[in-house]
C-alpha cells in the first residue's frame, strides 16, 4: 500500500523569510488586527505582514551569516 498524506505537510509551521537589502532580512508572519465599530461589537481580521528587521527568529532560525556565502550574498536581490 502507498499513502500521500499531503495534509500532514500543511499542518507543519513554518519560517518564511524576506531578503529587504543591505543584509537585513524580515519574517513574514501572520497578524491579527482587532477594532471596535461604534456600537461596540469587535471586528477581527487576519492578514499577513512583515517582522521588523532582523528579529531573533532571522538570527536564529535562518542565521544568514552562517548559510550565505560572500557569494550568494552578492545575488540576492530585494524580495528575495
Amino acid at each position: 500500500m502507498f499513502v500521500i498524506a499531503h495534509e500532514l505537510y500543511d499542518a507543519l509551521p513554518i519560517h518564511q523569510f524576506k531578503y529587504k537589502g543591505l543584509n537585513q532580512w524580515c519574517e513574514k508572519v501572520i497578524a491579527l488586527e482587532t477594532t471596535t465599530n461604534k456600537d461596540g461589537t469587535l471586528n477581527e481580521r487576519i492578514y499577513c505582514t512583515e517582522s521588523a528587521l532582523n528579529t531573533e527568529n532571522v538570527v536564529k532560525i535562518l542565521q544568514p551569516d552562517k548559510f550565505f556565502s560572500d557569494a550568494a550574498k552578492k545575488d540576492l536581490s530585494v524580495g528575495d
